[in-house]
């Protein structure tokens, strides 16, 4: 009796000792957030992003979207070796194939990739698309390469406008002032796709002591720019990345300096400016 007490001791032990081990090999249970955000800093929404439980991408443990901060969140044992996998990244952006999640909170960061374009058909831009790599030449035969420009620059600003334009025309001086304080590191390229021969643009550029570049430009920059109203000012950052598109004429002093100078500061973080009020 006492051996048989002995032994059902031994195996109620055992099976303690066994629920132990598997209790304490399961882990911690723990939130893991993945931030998807543009090499400048800005959050990307609706990002897809597949976690494995391996390195492999054999097990799939969980798929999200981003939100409006650019995060998925999910709860999971601890592990060093969950993957995650991107999909549904904007156009003109670059993922890797896998990225590791190190820690509890993981930033990936996908990086701008410019592509080469020689024509404006269908193409169509929003404020966070990265610009094709366009060039075109101003009225004195100077050509300008926009992946050059980014060398060099710090922000190229797009100015759209039309020799009959009268607010484009009370903007101008404003704009000048600007450029000359800060054309090392900005470059204004003066688009005008409605009016006017390379002639006359240069005539009016002259008369009106205009030094950054005038341009001739294609009638399809309406459609690409989708332009509902003049001048238009687009900004492309040092990423190239469209940024900021303000529509209507700017006749301030002050206005352009505070916009000029958000891009070229160097704690610059990418983000969208829907607003010249959104500039800190």
């Amino acid at each position: 009796m006492k051996t048989n007490f002995k032994k059902i001791i031994a195996i109620v032990s055992a099976v303690m000792l066994s629920l132990t081990l598997c209790s304490c090999g399961a882990g911690e249970e723990k939130t893991y957030t993945v931030e998807v955000k543009t090499e400048g800093g800005m959050p990307l929404e609706d990002v897809k992003v597949k976690v494995y439980n391996d390195k492999k991408l054999d097990d799939i443990l969980w798929i999200a979207e981003t939100d409006a901060e650019g995060k998925i969140s999910f709860e999971a044992e601890s592990s060093d070796k969950y993957t995650a996998v991107l999909e549904q990244v904007p156009s003109g952006y670059k993922a890797e194939k896998s990225y590791t999640l190190n820690s509890e909170n993981a930033e990936v960061r996908v990086k701008p990739q410019m592509e080469k374009s020689d024509s404006l058909d269908d193409i169509t831009y929003s404020p966070g698309d990265v610009i094709r790599d366009f060039s075109v030449t101003d009225v004195s035969g100077t050509k300008y390469q926009i992946s050059d420009l980014l060398k060099e620059k710090k922000a190229v600003v797009l100015n759209f406008w039309f020799l009959n334009c009268g607010p484009c025309k009370m903007e101008f001086p404003y704009l000048q002032k600007t450029y000359e304080k800060y054309s090392n590191d900005i470059e204004v390229l003066a688009i005008n796709p409605v009016d006017g021969t390379e002639n006359t643009i240069s005539d009016f550029a002259k008369d009106s002591g205009l030094s950054f570049p005038m341009i001739k430009g294609e009638s399809e920059w309406e459609s690409c720019m989708k332009l509902s109203a003049y001048p238009t000012t687009v900004i492309i950052d040092r990423f190239g990345s469209i940024v900021m598109i303000h529509k209507g004429y700017i006749a301030e002093d002050g206005v352009f300096e505070k916009i000029f100078g958000y891009f070229v500061s160097d704690d610059y973080t990418q983000a969208i400016i829907r607003n010249i009020s959104d500039i800190k």
